[in-house]
């Protein structure tokens, strides 16, 4: 009997990374980092293949995360454009969080464009995930959800901008806190500026 192609292997994996029996999909993803970057065609691959289901997706999403180095962010952010533009929140959720892994200015548009999402679960996760990118690009608009209606928007933002370090975002956090009335906002502040 002929060994398995290496194809054939991955979507043996694959397969495995859609059950829902944590034994098989654990055991998958485990495989997936022990092979290693070169198993990102594969993955990427899976991710186009609808056969295999959101949450197949959302694990091949959170082992892309794995894999984010600079050599690999071009092949990887377009497929989470795509992805984006799903209606199924397990693979946009996951989406964001990969973004938020591959610190680049390329990475970060793609989360700031989320920043205008009606959906306020969609926008929170953005506004947190765009500030880990430490991608200067993404202040202004995280400054801008400070004036958001929805305190945990506000808070959100807040948990976006902890990880800036500028003067202007130090400054633009106390004049804020002046008017800030959501008390775990406040505190989320109040904590930030003491530490600075």
């Amino acid at each position: 009997m002929p060994e398995p192609s290496r194809d054939d292997l991955s979507r043996e994996q694959l397969l495995d990374l859609a059950s829902d029996r944590p034994e098989l999909y654990k055991r998958s993803e485990r495989w997936f980092c022990q092979k290693g970057p070169s198993t990102i065609g594969a993955l990427l691959a899976g991710l186009e293949n609808d056969e295999f289901g959101s949450v197949c997706h959302g694990r091949i999403l959170c082992l892309l995360e794995y894999f984010a180095e600079q050599d690999t962010v071009s092949s990887i952010v377009g497929r989470l454009q795509r992805a984006l533009r799903q209606r199924d929140f397990i693979v946009i959720g996951a989406s964001i969080q990969t973004l938020s892994a591959f610190r680049t200015l390329e990475a970060a548009e793609e989360l700031v464009a989320l920043l205008s999402q009606n959906n306020l679960d969609i926008l929170k996760q953005a506004a947190v995930a765009a500030g880990q990118t430490a991608q200067a690009n993404v202040v202004p608009p995280l400054l801008a959800l400070l004036s958001h209606e929805d305190p945990s928007v506000r808070f959100s933002a807040v948990k976006g901008l902890l990880h800036f370090t500028e003067p202007r975002v130090f400054q633009a956090l106390r004049n804020h806190l002046e008017h800030e009335t959501n008390a775990e906002v406040r505190d989320l502040i109040k904590l930030d500026l003491h530490q600075a």
